[in-house]
């Protein structure tokens, strides 16, 4: 038996800290697969902060069968201006954008065991 322990090395992901004034950057990893994600409740959390005059700059990294549907609902809700979808992308290029980014999240309506 091998044990994986779930965790977040500091060594490994440090968050950077956005300036005053500067755009909060948040990313989420994760392959739009299924509504269970819940991607299109984070869509829509971004639209609450665009109303808001917010400035923020999601990162969305990962690739799937939900895409084509979270990039409509990301013109629906008029916010493809804060919205870059970056798709799938090696785990190297994966640590480059954490590190640009204040915080990670992680939307999900059936995430028991997260591996993201």
């Amino acid at each position: 038996m091998e044990v994986c322990p779930l965790g977040v090395d500091p060594e490994v992901f440090r968050p950077r800290r956005a300036a005053p004034g500067a755009s909060f950057a948040f990313s989420s990893v994760g392959r739009p697969g299924s509504r269970a994600k819940g991607q299109a409740i984070l869509l829509a959390a971004m639209a609450i902060l665009a109303g808001r005059d917010a400035a923020f700059m999601p990162i969305l990294v990962g690739d799937g069968p939900d895409r084509q549907r979270l990039e409509r609902e990301v013109d629906r809700l008029d916010i493809a201006r804060n919205v870059t979808f970056h798709g799938s992308v090696n785990q190297d290029r994966v640590l480059e954008l954490l590190a640009t980014a204040d915080a990670f999240v992680l939307p999900s309506f059936a995430k028991g065991f997260p591996s993201a």
